[in-house]
This record gives C-alpha cells, structure tokens and sequence, in this order.
C-alpha cells in the first residue's frame, strides 16, 4: 500500500519551548492511523503543523509527495487534508445542510461575473453541491436533520455533523482531533463504525487523537504514542499493548 502522509523530522518550537520532537510517522492510502498519548504530548500541535494552523520550525510533511510543509490550511485543505478539532466548531444557526454546504464553496464556481448572473456553469455547481450533501447526510443517517438548525441536534449528531462537513471537500485523507470527546460508549462504538465506512465506502484515509483506548485498539491500524513531545513507540494495537514503555507512560500499570 502507498504512503498518502509522511511526515519526517518534526519540530515545533514556541519560544524556548520545544513542544514536538523529532516525529516521523507515515500514513498509507486509506489507513486508519491513530496518535495517542497524555494530555500534553503534543498530539494536538502535529495536528496543526500537519493542517497548516502552525508552521513548523523544522521538517517536512508530504501528502501524496507534495511538499505542505508551511502551507496555510485552505491550500492543504485543497490539496486534500482536511480536519476536525477537540471543540465542536459548527455554524449553530445555520441547518445541517447549510453547513455542508459551506464546507464545499471552495469548489463552486466562485467567478465575479457567474454568482451575479448565475450562469449554467454557477447554477450546475451549486446543484452538484446540494446532491453531495445528501449523500453525506443519508451517509451519516442524519438526512431526517436537513433542516434543523445545528445547534438543536443531540451532541453526539454533532459530532458526525463536524466530520460530514470535512467529508465534503473530498478529502485524501481526514484528522480527527479527539472524535469520541463526550460520547457514551454507544455512541462512540457508533462512531467507530462510521471511520471503518469512512475508510471502506469513501476511500479516505482517516487519522485520530484519541484518548479512548477501546476506540482506538478496534479500530486503528498503526498507532504512533506520544510523550513529552517526543514518539516513544510505534506500531499495530498489539505491539502497543505489550510495550512496557506505552504501559509505563500512558496506559497505566499495576
């Protein structure tokens, strides 16, 4: 399988503050990858390197060999990364179906003189958008919530909303910044299916921060673990499992 994401030798450095260290990690076409760690490690700040919210201070991040590194995040999100963060960040006035909607402008003909007159070509990029949106939301059972307002929807629904709106621009490959926050575990189990349907019905690939062990154990295929800033192991759910140093560090032992 082909490496969609490489990343290799990040850093991130605030001041005198060296929050991310020498990572390298690796994402094949439609992987389902996981970063874990404590609170702190530094999960969250790859994440925005890779997203291109920060630029990092050394390294390079590559998605299908083109070089992101630095990139704002509407370029990456172009390029076909995209993302969600650990606090819900959708449009609670607006519908369901209008916040997909606005996640897809970046691909509707956008041309001064085709909004003002809405040519064909405007008109036929605005219908396209309308039908992907459909399907993203009869994806995610949430096509009975078109026209609710998003801030009326239960807060697990949220959740799904957040990653059916990334969903929309198509992307290669999807970051999901700690999905399963405030879930029940039915809901998360829930969750868990739909980043399996994510992976096999859409062909995208599909990395989390997560902090629930059991999402992650069933769910990812490679697992990179994180402390201090630094990787301290890599490898499958199992390899992890029997790492004394993961056990030490992060998953606890008696």
């Amino acid at each position: 399988m082909t490496i969609l994401l490489n990343i290799k030798g990040l850093k991130m450095r605030f001041g005198g503050l060296l929050a991310v260290n020498d990572v390298n990690f690796a994402v094949k076409r439609n992987e389902i990858a996981a970063i874990i760690g404590p609170n702190g490690a530094g999960k969250t700040t790859v994440f925005n390197c890779i997203s291109g919210f920060y630029k990092p201070t050394a390294g390079r991040i590559t998605l299908e060999e083109r070089d992101i590194t630095g990139l704002s995040s509407d370029k990456i999100c172009r390029a076909g990364l995209t993302r969600t963060f650990q606090n819900i960040r959708l449009f609670s006035k607006m519908t369901v179906l209008e916040n997909l909607l606005v996640a897809r402008h970046n691909q509707l003909n956008r041309g001064y003189f085709a909004g003002i007159f809405r040519s064909k070509s405007f008109k036929e990029s605005e219908k396209n958008a309308i039908v992907r949106a459909l399907e993203i939301l009869e994806f995610f059972g949430l096509t009975q919530h078109c026209d609710q307002a998003a801030e009326n929807l239960a807060y697990g629904k949220q959740r799904l909303l957040e990653i059916a709106r990334c969903l929309m621009t198509n992307p290669k490959i999807i970051i999901l910044d700690e999905p399963a926050a405030g879930l029940n575990p039915q809901e998360t189990a829930e969750l868990g299916e739909f980043i399996r349907n994510i992976r096999a019905k859409l062909s995208t690939a599909v990395v989390l921060i997560e902090h629930d062990m059991n999402l992650v154990m069933n769910i990812a295929e490679n697992i990179m673990v994180m402390e201090y800033g630094c990787p301290i192991a890599y490898g499958n759910p199992a390899e992890i499992r029997a790492n004394e140093r993961v056990i030490k560090a992060y998953l606890g032992e008696e």
